[in-house]
C-alpha cells in the first residue's frame, strides 16, 4: 500500500482549555479555526519562515476554509493536529489539517489561500523558494 506524501507535514498539541468550551460542554467550533491557525504558522515556521516574507511585504492570506466535525471534543481531551500542504499553484495553495484524538479524526479540515503583497495588495506569485521546497516532495 502506497503512503500518500504529505509535503510539509507538522503536528502539534492542541490543548483543551476552559474557555474554550461552549454551552453544549463541547470544544466550540471557532476554537478549530485557531488550532488551524496555531498548525498553519508551525508549518510555516518549521518549513518558510514568515519573516524573510513580510520583509519583502508578502504574506500568505486565507481565502476559503472547510471544516468537517466528526467526533465532539470535550475538556480533558488530548486531541493533536496534523497539517499539510496538497497543492502549489503559481499564486493559489491548499492545505489539508486533521485534529485526531489518538488514531480517530475528530475533525478534518480544508484551507485555500494565496500569498499577498501588502504594498500593492494584490495576490502576489508563489515565492520560488516554497515551490522548489514543495516540489522536491514529489521527486522520486
Amino acid at each position: 500500500m502506497e503512503i500518500p506524501i504529505k509535503p510539509f507535514l507538522t503536528q502539534l498539541p492542541c490543548p483543551i482549555r476552559t474557555y474554550d468550551i461552549d454551552s453544549a460542554r463541547h470544544v466550540s467550533n471557532i476554537v478549530y479555526i485557531r488550532w488551524l491557525e496555531d498548525l498553519r504558522l508551525q508549518m510555516l515556521n518549521e518549513h518558510f519562515p514568515l519573516r524573510p516574507l513580510f520583509d519583502q511585504g508578502i504574506t500568505p492570506v486565507i481565502t476559503r476554509t472547510e471544516i468537517d466535525y466528526r467526533k465532539a471534543l470535550v475538556l480533558f481531551d488530548e486531541p493533536v493536529g496534523k497539517i499539510w500542504m496538497t497543492d502549489l499553484g503559481n499564486i493559489k495553495f491548499t492545505i489539508e489539517a486533521e485534529i485526531l484524538i489518538g488514531e480517530e479524526v475528530a475533525a478534518s479540515a480544508r484551507q485555500e489561500g494565496i500569498f499577498y503583497n501588502m504594498d500593492n495588495q494584490r495576490p502576489a506569485r508563489i515565492p520560488e523558494e516554497l515551490n522548489e521546497k514543495y516540489q522536491a516532495y514529489f521527486i522520486v
